[in-house]
């Protein structure tokens, strides 16, 4: 005895995925968040407990070995290098209060390519960029100077 399959309304089909397809990108952006302030937290607690008044030597070798630890127990995301990432995101934003919101609105990916870049007001043209969608990752990591220095050169004073 064959099961026929009964056909579902193209409109009805439509809804269904639209609803699983906002709930996996919810998702997606709470885990993305929650992972964003774990290495923020964990940037403050290196930078303010492990290395606070440590001899350089000492501060290099406590990082080497806390990643190793990590990482054999929860994967690569622990590594030295994302580790330091870790750190510079927490020093340079050092407020809780200021950097929570900024983590609803942009990525992990986002935060490390801002890390780099020195200049405050140009970190802070980029975050707000991000922050308005107008910036996604990977064209963040495109713009460079130039982007900004033409914002600067065309905007008003």
């Amino acid at each position: 005895m064959k099961h026929e399959m009964a056909s579902v309304p193209h409109e009805f089909m439509s809804e269904v995925k639209a609803l699983v397809e906002k709930t996996r990108n919810t998702i997606a952006q709470e885990v993305n968040q929650q992972m964003t302030y774990l290495y923020w937290q964990l940037g403050k607690r290196i930078n303010e407990e492990v290395l606070q008044g440590q001899r350089a030597d000492y501060g290099k070798k406590i990082v080497t070995s806390l990643s190793r630890q990590l990482t054999a127990d929860y994967g690569k995301s622990f590594s030295e290098k994302n580790l330091r990432k870790m750190m510079q995101f927490s020093a340079i934003f050092p407020d809780e209060n200021n950097v929570a919101p900024l983590m609803r609105q942009l990525s992990w990916t986002h935060f490390t390519l801002l890390i780099p870049i020195a200049d405050e007001f140009e970190r802070d043209f980029y975050i707000q960029m991000c922050a308005l969608g107008k910036f996604k990752a990977e064209k963040t990591a495109k713009l460079g100077r130039y982007n900004y220095g033409n914002y600067c050169r065309n905007a008003e004073v």
